[in-house]
């Protein structure tokens, strides 16, 4: 008897396809009642007929012969490394991801995914290189914030992320790890420990990737929109000003979330990123009580999803925010060629970000984005 495969290791395969984006594929999987007929249909019957509106190039992809076994090796890595997936199709998705730049289509588990739908979850994000003070500030605020029965929210990498997950753990509480590679590949491999732990003590490990995925460059920003996606709010502990960390608070403030930086010495480059963000509206944190106040989280911590709006964009608003600077105007014919969108979406979107204050108009100049008030 053939082993049963499950839906996300249909999705996983069809994003295998060189050429097929999260996008497309998407678009590829709403044409059917379910992963496994999509893949059924287009690979082992080779009905392309179904997609006359897709590139040629990608139906030669669809064609090729090797495809065929994917699904089956997902699973059997699956299956021999204990990791569990599901889809955005799934009822245990996160909702909150949905709302997200190019959300995951599947996603690879190990622990319990129900903490990815709690109420009280922050991301916390620093760098690598962090320096003493931004490693025992990492560790407070994961440990204070989890006594309080928030989930804090990292990528596992060295320095700042570690210690955000350690605190959280010393706290007795829980946290969500997520990676840029397959769930078995550990890496950095010194925190082998530390994910087990994360594990054992009823925390998650997710990827969107599947078993045996290598770490990549370009892995690293994918795996902060989930972070950012994730969460209530993001904490930049301590970031330089060329720092990665900057990113993913410019994606999390255009998904909506909130950016809180906390402030360093001023004599000290390791924070520079920090400070700008501050100028630029972040919420300063002096300690883990300013963000409980904030979200009023200082009674007991309740499961379910968050129940304060946030402000959530459409895929044509987030293109256009993330191609507008926030130092100078940008003409429209920029955000058309950069967006690649149609004229009358493009309008339609930087008035509805006009209507939420995340875009300015400029006179004669174009328009500047705005961090929120």
């Amino acid at each position: 008897m053939d082993k049963p495969i499950c839906e996300a290791a249909y999705i996983s395969a069809l994003l295998e396809i060189p050429d097929l984006g999260l996008e497309s594929c998407r678009r590829i999987l709403e044409r059917f009642p379910s992963p496994h007929e999509a893949w059924h249909t287009l690979i082992l019957d080779g009905q392309l007929s179904v997609l006359e509106d897709i590139n040629p190039k990608l139906i030669a992809n669809l064609s090729r012969k090797q495809l065929r076994g994917l699904p089956e090796t997902i699973q059997t890595s699956m299956d021999d490394c204990s990791i569990k997936g599901l889809t955005y199709l799934d009822d245990a998705y996160p909702q909150q991801l949905l709302s997200i730049y190019k959300p995951p289509l599947v996603l690879f588990y190990r622990g319990d995914i129900s903490l990815a739908s709690q109420a009280r979850m922050i991301g916390m994000v620093g760098a690598r290189k962090s320096s003493m003070y931004g490693r025992n500030v990492a560790r407070y605020l994961g440990k204070t914030l989890a006594q309080a029965g928030v989930v804090i929210v990292s990528g596992g990498a060295r320095g700042i992320d570690s210690f955000s997950h350690e605190g959280a753990l010393e706290g007795e509480g829980k946290t969500i790890v997520v990676l840029g590679s397959g769930l078995d590949v550990i890496y950095p491999r010194e925190n082998g420990r530390l994910f087990r732990h994360v594990v054992e003590a009823g925390g998650l490990l997710i990827s969107e990737y599947p078993p045996h995925t290598p770490p990549s460059a370009h892995h690293f920003p994918m795996r902060n929109r989930i972070i950012e996606g994730l969460v209530r709010g993001v904490i930049v502990v301590e970031a330089k000003a060329s720092s990665g960390s900057l990113i993913t608070a410019d994606m999390a403030i255009n998904d909506g979330r909130d950016v809180f930086s906390v402030p360093g010495n001023i004599l000290d480059n390791q924070a520079a990123g920090n400070h700008w963000l501050i100028r630029q509206g972040a919420m300063p944190l002096t300690g883990p009580q300013d963000l409980l106040d904030y979200y009023d989280w200082t009674g007991e911590a309740k499961s379910g999803r968050q129940s304060s709006p946030m402000v959530c964009f459409s895929s044509e608003e987030n293109a256009i925010l993330t191609c507008l600077p926030t130092d100078r105007p940008c003409p429209l014919d920029d955000i058309l060629v950069a967006t690649g969108l149609p004229m009358p979406q493009v309008m339609t979107a930087l008035l509805s970000l006009e209507m939420h204050d995340r875009v300015e108009k400029i006179s004669g100049q174009g328009y500047l984005r705005k961090w929120p008030s």
